[in-house]
Parts: structure tokens; sequence; C-alpha cells
């Protein structure tokens, strides 16, 4: 697995201040990385990034107990960033490293444009990682960016939140996506847990299906009568929780726009259709609509259904006859039933 390792001080001042707690939460990492057989991905050589001890940590460990792993740094294809690291690798016996240099772009008066140099480096890394840990970074730095961007590409992020700044915004933001995953486990993620690099194998190892990527679902429409509007409401609430994108017809449209059009058009960005089927729901021509158009999408592979039974009316459109279907009775239930959607290590929906 390809581990990218990004953060770095978060408190201003030069020297960089809380560079202790980070180099020692860092070099641990990357000797972790080593003795795991992971690859190990970088791209600064600058003190009081989180790189620089990653990379001591990683060279440092005994060759005995280095597993099968390599050595990448992503960088900006600058002279004196090439001598930098040049220089750092020297000193740091780590020749073998695999360079990869990146184009430079400059900007309106030629000159280089550092700041998206380095973004650029670090989305190429980005691209290549299948987990990527974060320690501290500057809040309205790279590092908020790169996560957010890693986020929406579903890449699995662990966040050690004790240093603040980027990595504990990113915690705060997916606390509970991190407890579904990880469950008691994800309360230690404020400190610097000696078992990062097992923890963040756990968030890959459910999105690897076979030899297929499964990245979990991300944009849900939820299809209720409004006799159910507090179900919904709870659905809804658990989902935004996660992060998730959510659908509904009567908080997410366009005011005065066609509802038909605006309902079908947002069932089209969805990745999953929920369906709140209970007795009210068969009474309802809106619900039987929606439900007829997911059934078109779900036959072109373009949509996941999944029928959310409130109460035991009976499954009557042929075509949701052949779905399985999920018990609510209760709130815990149907909870329980939405989290097991999200999470992709459950398996896909029909």
């Amino acid at each position: 697995m390809k581990i990218f390792v990004i953060g770095g001080s978060t408190k201003v001042g030069e020297p960089p201040q809380n560079v202790g707690e980070l180099d020692a939460c860092a070099v641990h990492l990357g000797s972790e990385i080593a003795r795991r057989g992971h690859d190990l991905l970088l791209c600064s050589p600058f003190e009081g990034s989180a790189d620089v001890p990653a990379l001591r940590g990683w060279v440092t460990t005994d060759p005995a107990d280095r597993l099968q792993g390599r050595l990448e740094i992503h960088l900006p294809n600058l002279p004196s960033i090439r001598e930098t690291l040049d220089a750092l690798l020297a000193t740091q016996k780590a020749q073998d490293a695999h360079r990869f240099y990146h184009a430079v772009p400059v900007t309106s008066d030629n000159r280089p444009n550092l700041e998206h140099a380095w973004l650029l480096a670090q989305l190429a890394a980005l691209d290549t990682c299948q987990g990527v840990i974060v320690i501290g970074g500057k809040s309205d730095g790279t590092a908020s960016l790169l996560l957010s961007l890693a986020a929406t590409r579903r890449v699995p992020v662990l966040p050690l939140g004790f240093l603040g700044g980027a990595g504990a915004a990113y915690l705060d933001r997916h606390r509970y996506e991190l407890s579904d995953a990880l469950g008691h486990d994800a309360d230690r993620l404020s400190g610097a847990p000696k078992d990062a690099v097992p923890l963040l194998e756990r968030l890959v190892e459910p999105k690897v299906v076979g030899r297929r990527t499964v990245a979990a679902p991300s944009r849900f429409f939820i299809s209720y009568p409004r006799e159910r509007s507090a179900a919904a409401d709870q659905i809804e609430a658990l989902l935004r929780r996660r992060n998730a994108e959510v659908f509904r017809d009567d908080d997410s449209f366009e005011v005065g726009a066609e509802i038909t059009g605006e309902i079908r058009r947002n069932i089209v960005r969805s990745d999953v259709f929920l369906a709140l089927y209970c007795k009210e729901f068969m009474l309802s021509p809106w619900c039987f609509d929606e439900l007829e158009f997911a059934f078109e999408r779900s036959g072109k592979g373009l949509l996941r259904i999944a029928l959310l039974c409130l109460d035991d009316s009976r499954v009557v459109p042929p075509q949701a006859r052949t779905l399985a279907t999920y018990p609510c009775r209760d709130r815990n239930e149907l909870e329980m039933r939405v989290r097991a959607i999200i999470d992709p290590s459950h398996g896909h929906l029909p």
C-alpha cells in the first residue's frame, strides 16, 4: 500500500514551533510504514514539515526489520528544490529514493508559481496513494485543500489531531465516518496513537473487494411520504454527519422549479435511492413516480435502490419484489440499516 504522509508545524515562528512533538510522531510513522512493508510517499525536503522526520524514521529502520517497500518523493522541478532534496537524501543515506519531479506553472510575468507547483506535486502523490496520514498542517495552507480533495475522491485519510491545524479540522469534520470504521479507536485520533498505520490499514481494507476498489456511496435520494418526515429527517441527519450529499423533495430543490423535473435531475445525481416503504408510500403517486424513475436508472447500472421497510406492507411493484428489503421497525434499526448502506465493507446493495 502507498501511504502519503502530509502535514507540519501548526504554529507561526522561526524556527517552526512544536517541532519536537511533530518529529517524534512522524519518525515513528516512517519507521512503522517501513516495518509493515508499505511505500512511503513524501513531498517536502524542508524542516518543519512532517516529511523530513518521516523520511528519517524510514531510513533509520533496521534493514532486517524493513519489509519490501519503497520511498517515493514528489517535488516541483526547480533546481533549488532538487539541490535541497539531494542534500537531504545524502545526509540521510537515502539516495535510492524514487524521485518524481513535476512541471512548474508560471505567473503572468513568467516567474515560477510556487504555490501551484507544490500543490500539483502533492496532487500527483494523492493520485498515486491508497491512504493518507496527516499530522498538523496549517489550516490556511495547502494541507487543508489537499484533504478536501482527498475526501472528494474518497481516499481514506487518518487524521492525527494532537497538533491542531488541518489534521484536527479534518478529524472534527469526519468524526462520525471515522467512528463507524474504527469504533472506539477513533477517539484516540485526537492524540498520537502508536498504531496509526494499522488504523489506516483498517480504513483502506474495507474499500477493496477482490481486486476492485469500492467507493462508499456519497449522494443519496430519499423518497418518502409526508407522514414519514421524521424518519426522513433521521436518515438525512445520519448521512450529513458523514459528509454525504442528500436530496429530498422538501428542502433541496430550487424554489419555484417544476418539482417533477427537479426530482428527476436529483435522482440522476444520486448514487443510492432510499425508499421509505410503508402503507403511506403505497398510496402516494409521487413516491411511485420517483421509484419508477429509479428503476429506469437502476436497470442501466447507474443507481442502487434500497427499500427501507417501515411497516409490514407488502411490496407491490413487480420490479421491487426482486430487491432485498431492510426491515426498520424503530429508530435504532433504521440507523443500523443506513449505516450498513454507507459502509462498503458490508457489501453491495442489491
